[in-house]
């Protein structure tokens, strides 16, 4: 981002992800996701649907070991973001599981409808998202806002109907 100029957008990503102090929360972070994963794994396996690495491989412990610990050694900013990314997308996967294409209006009143592993996967979310304080949310609304709005700047959406 220094390279470009752009170092607001670099600032942005660190206040959409609550950093610094979600970094300094890492290992719960870490440990949510492990336990997690090995909840939910079986889901999707059993069911053959879901994401296709969870469907093709038996257990979570080599997705773990090779994909996430490795970032988690590495740059925790990428752990952090990986980890706030990868639980709404498989809590999606696990609405489309059950035939919702689309997140609810409520997504934890109606991930509580679930049940199973699904309830887990929620609550966990539910608990990671409680580490970024209460404080810090209208800056992260702000600064999603401000990067949404640049993308939409960039790359209107056409509203034609002949397109």
């Amino acid at each position: 981002m220094k390279k470009i100029k752009r170092q607001d957008i670099f600032n942005a990503y660190i206040k959409l992800y609550g950093m610094p102090y979600t970094i300094e929360r890492a290992e719960l972070l870490l440990r949510e996701l492990q336990e997690g994963l090995r909840e939910i794994w079986g889901y999707f396996r059993d069911r053959k649907v879901g994401p296709p690495y969870m469907v093709q491989q038996p257990e979570p412990e080599s997705y773990y070991k090779n994909r996430i610990i490795p970032m988690y050694e590495h740059d925790r900013r990428d752990f952090v973001r990986i980890v706030y990314t990868l639980f709404p997308y498989i809590l999606l996967e696990l609405f489309r599981s059950v035939g919702q294409e689309d997140f609810p209006d409520k997504i934890f009143y109606e991930s509580e409808q679930l049940t199973g592993p699904p309830v887990s996967w929620a609550r966990r979310y539910h608990t990671i998202l409680k580490l970024i304080p209460q404080t810090r949310i209208p800056l992260l609304v702000a600064s999603a806002f401000e990067l949404y709005q640049e993308i939409q700047d960039l790359y209107p959406l056409s509203v034609s109907n002949e397109e």
